[in-house]
């Protein structure tokens, strides 16, 4: 991919440039589906993750050695096995879930519909591990059945078609009945200088939507470079730039998505 290769022409070393994705849809029986991305290859994960086959950096399946019952409470750890400087992770918990204790320390907990989001961005060490503790409650358990057997079913077909972006960055989301409108955007481009057209295109490609964090190495722009055209494509109203956690997500304006 050109990113990449971006990397790889500035000679990254140790933890510097690497980014790990990942997002952990937890089922109230402790089965967790997960879906990611990294740029950090060959990929090497939390041995509890299995042996897992990646494409360009993109893996999924399914586990259930990720998590423990410790009385009435559960337990989630996921390994850092390796360094990276940019690391997002999202552990989606089953609906009613509640939140008992969190580490480490770099952490915001999301809403997402019924089901809350522990979701850590920072960068990691390999000596560090994610910790959540949860407790369940009779509704979670009853009410997320669908959802965990939807969540499996989407880890089988990620597998199936590895590589297909719509799976990153939330490997969960809701389908959208919005898709880029290549016809509006390219008709914009001849408008915007040379990096507004690179960081549209960019975002276009993602399918309307790409955290702010992987922007920068797709596009391989400084990062006060990147916050600049971001905002100035936002001030002409063709992106928006949402709170996810620590980080932005870029998305298209609805002036430049169209119907499926």
């Amino acid at each position: 991919m050109f990113f990449f290769a971006i990397l790889s022409s500035r000679g990254v070393q140790g933890g510097a440039g690497y980014y790990l994705l990942i997002d952990l849809v937890v089922g109230p029986d402790g089965a967790v589906a997960f879906y990611g991305e990294t740029n950090k290859l060959p990929v090497n994960l939390d041995p509890r993750l299995g042996s897992v086959a990646a494409r360009n950096g993109r893996f999924g399946d399914t586990t259930d050695q990720l998590t423990s019952k410790e009385g009435l409470d559960w337990r989630l750890r996921l390994a850092i096995t390796e360094d990276y400087s940019d690391v997002f992770v999202n552990v989606y918990l089953p609906p009613g879930a509640s939140v008992r204790a969190v580490g480490p320390s770099n952490w915001t907990i999301l809403s997402d519909r019924k089901r809350l989001v522990v979701n850590f961005a920072s960068s990691f060490k390999s000596a560090d591990e994610l910790d959540v503790r949860y407790a369940l409650n009779g509704a979670a358990v009853r009410g997320y059945w669908s959802h965990a057997l939807l969540a499996i079913a989407a880890a089988g077909c990620f597998a199936a078609v590895l590589g297909a972006r719509r799976f990153w960055p939330r490997a969960n989301a809701r389908p959208s009945d919005l898709a880029a409108d290549r016809g509006e955007v390219n008709a914009l481009l001849p408008t915007l200088n040379e990096r507004e057209r690179m960081v549209l295109d960019a975002i276009v490609r993602e399918g309307g939507r790409i955290p702010q964090s992987k922007l920068k190495y797709v596009c391989g722009l400084p990062k006060s470079t990147l916050s600049r055209v971001t905002n100035d494509l936002q001030r002409k109203g063709l992106i928006r730039k949402i709170p996810v956690g620590q980080t932005n997500e870029l998305r298209l304006s609805e002036a430049l998505m169209s119907s499926r």
